[in-house]
């Protein structure tokens, strides 16, 4: 237990700035939709921020190439 506390330790500084790449691509193209007047694809991107934003474990199932899926409009509200 030790050991795997320490490789996180040592991987949690990557993972956090990958989440924050990722967490920042998804708001830079929510707003590009905006303007571009899709509204549903910006609203799509939006759950899927909030979805992630919270959950290491979704962000790491991302990170493994898995694609869970995004919470449907109002979920989490």
């Amino acid at each position: 237990l030790e050991k795997q506390k320490k490789i996180w330790e040592n991987y949690k500084p990557d993972f956090e700035s990958a989440m924050e790449r990722y967490l920042a691509g998804l708001n830079n193209q929510a707003q590009q939709f905006t303007r571009q007047g899709d509204r549903d694809g910006a609203a799509y991107l939006a759950r899927e921020h909030k979805a992630t934003s919270s959950d290491h474990d979704r962000f790491h199932a991302i990170l493994e190439g898995e694609f869970p899926p995004v919470p449907g409009e109002g979920a989490g509200d």
